[in-house]
């Protein structure tokens, strides 16, 4: 997912959840002014009200028509912006679809949620300095997966940006099948969870994974001009 195309200071963030479903983006918006939320022991659809240069459009449902219970989330437009996602994803039952279990949703005002049942694998975007604008992921019967993206409210981008502990896991829900490979700040509950440092006006995040191999650290610079990714063919 890429928010560049409407604001180039945005950022996009996840998925987090499983590999099913459609894929969505709820396109280009400014800021989110409502959501409805259909839930029962899991998330089964998600419905976004969003502003666009001061009109109301609403996307469509993300979701099945399944959830025993819909509660809407109305922001007070425009001085309430979401700020945080978190939650959990996994199956209901071993070997079942993997998707979003639960959703909590933080503004700089208060806190709607938990959503949904608290057990899985837990995911969390949280920034200090920005706004969540939008929406992407994918959806089936349920709400297979979920992202965002970020829009900085003073600063091209966040100059810091503090995560909450994303590994944590309840109960026994596997997530060897359903993790995205477009994952940023969500980790399998094996890894090393990391650990924050300061060098000048850099902050220094993770790492993250294993214990093994040489560490290495590529100095200090000013920004990154280009990344060539390598990928071992299946």
């Amino acid at each position: 997912m890429d928010c560049h195309e409407y604001e180039k200071n945005q950022i996009s963030v996840g998925p987090w959840g499983g590999q099913g479903g459609t894929m969505f983006d709820d396109g280009l918006n400014k800021t989110i002014r409502q959501m409805v939320i259909g839930h029962g022991p899991g998330i089964d659809s998600i419905q976004t009200e969003y502003d666009r240069e001061g009109s109301s459009v609403w996307y469509g449902k993300h979701g099945g028509v399944g959830g025993a219970k819909v509660d809407k989330i109305k922001l007070d437009f425009p001085h309430e912006y979401l700020t945080t996602v978190s939650g959990y994803y996994g199956s209901i039952k071993n070997g079942d679809t993997i998707f979003i279990l639960s959703l909590t949703l933080q503004t700089n005002k208060q806190k709607y949620g938990p959503f949904g049942t608290n057990q899985g694998t837990y995911f969390s975007f949280l920034t200090t300095g920005g706004t969540i604008v939008r929406f992407h992921g994918s959806s089936s019967w349920y709400l297979d997966s979920i992202g965002v993206c970020l829009k900085p409210l003073t600063k091209p981008y966040p100059s810091k940006v503090p995560f909450s502990d994303f590994s944590e896991t309840h109960d026994t829900s596997s997530t060897s099948e359903g993790e995205s490979n477009h994952k940023l700040v969500s980790f399998p509950s094996s890894t090393t969870k990391g650990t924050t440092t300061t060098v000048g006006s850099s902050m220094s995040y993770g790492p993250w994974g294993g214990n093994g191999g040489t560490a290495f650290d590529d100095g200090v610079y000013t920004g990154v001009d280009k990344r060539i990714l390598l990928q071992q063919a299946s």
